[in-house]
């Protein structure tokens, strides 16, 4: 049996999609005799290179600066060092800027979170359950993610992006993921309209909006929301990926504001976070809102919601925010019971800001009272019966199963369409490991009878994705005939159209500007094309059993419809 590092070809689309941060790590372990700041130092040490890129630290406790840093390389083409004052783009980090503008105008008096969001939108369509702004701050207002659909409607990586053109996509769906309050799904495109409710309201752009009653007051003079990818940053980060022995500079061309857009440096964030203590702008009552935690019906919590996510850790309650973003990867993390915030801002794509965070917590806030280090649960290995309990197939995303097997008292797991399958050793009450390094998990989640209901796939400190347990029929792929499926498949709402061929057997969907995708049944009329922009596609068929169209869904997209032209 061999196995592997196993991680989805699904999270390159992780720039657009989200990861909540985790709140279990082990403390770093440093000698005695070092002082705070030199274990600090230590903790960033690999990353204290003259030929590489790396990352910019600032931490403050207590209204004061106490630790910052840089290490690496902001330019590789001129060798320019990374210092606490680069700037950077922060992508996710963005959006607590964002609910927080939103709530300055409810302060105004101009605008209420519980309104449709059609009051300010008008352009909008509506749909069958209104969505309000509050639904668009806690990430539960089912919209579809605009940074999936860019790529199904055939958008490249490296096309240019607006809020505009975000907009229009969004205007032109006239389906939902789920109605609105009914569950929790982290949606960019839901702050993306909040950016353009802040302009509508505002009558500014968001860029001034923010400069004016944001970063001028907190003399954040190096922080900008900039929609313009033209414009020349002085003193700026380059964004890079590991290739081969070296890095690749990654570009992205996106001018998207409000759920990402941001560009600030380690200092300026540490101004931010200390106007969550002064509160030099905003009022209590809009504190007090950016801590609200709202509940789906489905009874899932908003944890990330309103922009920064409430968490415990060891004892601590923390707010935290990650981002993504080409090669870029930030973290924002306040202390509140201890005046202690961290930012922290990479420009290499391998760089696990959460880990580093929490680190640092671990290192500055180990000797407060209120730091309880959390010891490892007691837990009972699984027995045979308890194993095949498990046994079944999990969806992560439309068209990406995870399926488990049991093997004695041990679990397996093999992501469909692959030859690779990992043991899963045991390391906790239903937590089992996926690497060596400690840092992938798989864990399940039970109901009271204690069979598994979900699996979650755990990334380090960066949180986990939720793969329910799904029942699939007994099926065996067979040659596909031409006759059943071929033709033109036009969807309405993405204004674009894929042509399906079938050849000796074999499926393929082909845009004009996307790579050819292979489809592999796995269901009766349903298919995956793992890899590509098309996650799953479910094709229908009328009472005359003729196929007349089908349903494309993909991460934070479901059910498309493509009408089927046949000529």
């Amino acid at each position: 049996m061999r196995t592997r590092r196993l991680i989805p070809p699904i999270f390159a689309l992780m720039a657009v999609l989200h990861l909540s941060s985790c709140a279990q790590t082990e403390p770093n372990p440093q000698a005695p005799t070092l002082s705070v700041s030199e274990q600090a130092t230590a903790l960033l040490e690999d990353w204290d290179l003259d030929d590489a890129p790396g990352v910019a630290v600032a931490i403050s406790l207590n209204g004061e600066t106490v630790f910052a840093s840089g290490n690496g390389i902001a330019d590789l083409d001129y060798g320019i060092p990374i210092t606490p004052d680069t700037v950077f783009k922060v992508a996710s980090v963005s959006k607590q800027f964002t609910a927080f503008s939103i709530f300055l105008l409810q302060s105004d008096g101009l605008l209420d979170v519980n309104e449709d969001i059609r009051t300010y939108l008008p352009g909008l369509p509506e749909f069958e359950q209104p969505v309000t702004i509050a639904h668009l701050l806690d990430h539960m207002g089912g919209l579809r993610e605009g940074g999936v659909l860019a790529p199904l409607s055939g958008w490249l990586e490296d096309d240019v992006e607006t809020n505009r053109q975000f907009r229009r996509l969004v205007a032109r769906q006239r389906g939902v993921n789920f109605a609105s309050g009914t569950a929790v799904e982290y949606s960019n495109s839901g702050y993306l309209l909040l950016a353009q409710i802040v302009e509508t309201v505002s009558g500014q752009s968001f860029q001034d909006f923010t400069r004016e009653r944001l970063f001028k007051p907190l003399q954040m003079t190096r922080t900008q929301f900039y929609s313009d990818r033209t414009v020349l940053l002085s003193n700026h980060a380059k964004s890079y990926a590991p290739k081969g022995d070296g890095y690749a500079n990654i570009h992205h061309n996106s001018e998207l504001v409000g759920s990402t857009g941001l560009t600030t440096t380690a200092h300026d964030l540490l101004k931010w976070a200390a106007n969550f203590e002064t509160r030099k702008i905003g009022s209590d009552e809009l504190f007090q809102n950016m801590a609200i935690r709202k509940k789906a019906t489905d009874g899932r919590s908003a944890t990330f919601g309103r922009g920064h996510e409430r968490r415990q850790y060891n004892g601590l309650e923390t707010w935290s925010h990650g981002g993504r973003i080409a090669g870029y990867r930030s973290f924002l993390l306040r202390v509140p019971s201890e005046t202690f915030a961290i930012s922290i801002l990479s420009n290499r794509s391998d760089f696990d800001t959460a880990k580093i965070a929490f680190g640092m917590v671990d290192i500055f806030l180990s000797d407060s009272d209120s730091f309880q280090l959390e010891a490892p649960a007691e837990w009972a290995a699984l027995s045979v019966s308890d194993a095949q309990s498990y046994e079944g197939d999990y969806e992560l995303y439309p068209g990406t199963l995870f399926q488990i097997g049991a093997d004695g008292s041990d679990l397996t797991l093999t992501m469909m369409g692959s030859d690779d399958t990992n043991v899963l050793p045991q390391v906790g009450q239903r937590r089992f490991a996926l690497d060596s390094d400690g840092d992938l998990f798989v864990e399940f989640e039970v109901d009271a009878a204690g069979r598994p209901t979900a699996l979650l796939y755990v990334i380090g400190l960066h949180g986990s994705l939720r793969a329910p347990r799904i029942e699939l029929e007994s099926y065996e792929p067979s040659p596909v005939s031409a006759s059943d499926y071929a033709g033109r498949y036009y969807s309405e709402e993405l204004a674009t159209s894929y042509e399906v061929n079938v050849e000796d057997g074999v499926m393929t969907a082909t845009h004009i500007r996307l790579p050819v995708a292979t489809l592999s049944d796995y269901q009766p009329d349903m298919f995956r094309a793992p890899g590509t922009a098309l996650g799953r596609v479910k094709f229908v068929r009328d009472a005359s059993d003729v196929v007349i169209g089908a349903q494309i869904s993909a991460p934070l997209v479901s059910d498309i419809w493509f009408e089927r032209i046949v000529r």
